[in-house]
């Protein structure tokens, strides 16, 4: 559980016990620490930052925190199937793909929240695909061919 500032209560006397329970309205103000969110958090948008126009969060969009991390996946998963589609339509074939959802900690009240996404494809030509590049001269290639 990230750490939040407690909300100060009643100032303790030098004639309390030790071990005295807390004042009622004190303890009703540390619940109420938890529940609200600081201005930062409440700020918080996301926007997509490549070059695929196709997928959501274009526009900078303000997500609850209670759903960022579902929000950024989903989003990423966009990117998971425009990429199989591309490579598809391009004649190549996919070799691996990943998604990574970040976390970092806000600076105001030390909650974790999501703070993006990647997602990575890597792809390699189809080796049963007729396309023009193929059609090399035999032997080019295998080790190093160099034109100056």
């Amino acid at each position: 559980m990230p750490i939040a500032p407690i909300a100060a209560g009643p100032a303790p006397s030098f004639g309390m016990a030790v071990g005295a329970r807390p004042q009622p309205d004190a303890a009703a103000s540390v619940r109420g620490a938890e529940a609200t969110e600081c201005q930062t958090c409440r700020n918080r948008r996301y926007q997509d930052r490549s070059d695929d126009p196709t997928v959501s969060f274009q526009t900078p969009t303000q997500v609850p925190r209670e759903g960022a991390y579902e929000a950024v996946r989903s989003h990423e998963n966009e990117h998971v199937r425009n990429e199989q589609g591309r490579a598809e339509a391009t004649g190549r074939k996919v070799v691996s793909q990943s998604v990574t959802v970040y976390t970092a900690v806000c600076p105001e009240c030390g909650r974790v929240y999501v703070s993006g996404g990647e997602t990575v494809t890597i792809t390699k030509p189809d080796a049963g695909a007729d396309r023009p590049d193929d059609r090399r001269r035999e032997g080019s290639g295998r080790f190093v061919d160099v034109r100056v």
